[in-house]
């Protein structure tokens, strides 16, 4: 159960922060270009997730959805926007 709580929450800030990101995309023509498409799709796929969890519906299949999404930001970045989006661990864990 702790982890389900730990899970929860730190899905919630991945949220919140992704959220942050898709706007400050919107407001920068550049970004939106290069980033719009593939952050509105992990955005979709996260809250997909995010209504699974709540319901106690959640796959293997759904969060390797999130997975291939947060990997089509970091190739539309690299490709599209020249930058490159490094993996890093969360401070504290």
């Amino acid at each position: 159960m702790t982890a389900m709580v730990k899970a929860g929450a730190a899905g919630l800030f991945a949220a919140n922060r992704l959220n942050a990101g898709r706007k400050l995309i919107d407001a920068d023509p550049t970004l939106c270009k290069a980033l719009k498409e593939p952050v509105d799709a992990l955005w979709t796929s996260m809250t997909g997730l995010a209504g699974k969890f709540r319901k106690g519906e959640v796959n293997p299949a759904d969060i390797d959805s999130v997975s291939t999404a947060i990997d089509g930001v970091k190739s539309d970045a690299s490709e599209k926007a020249d930058t490159t989006i490094k993996n890093r661990q969360a401070p504290g864990f």
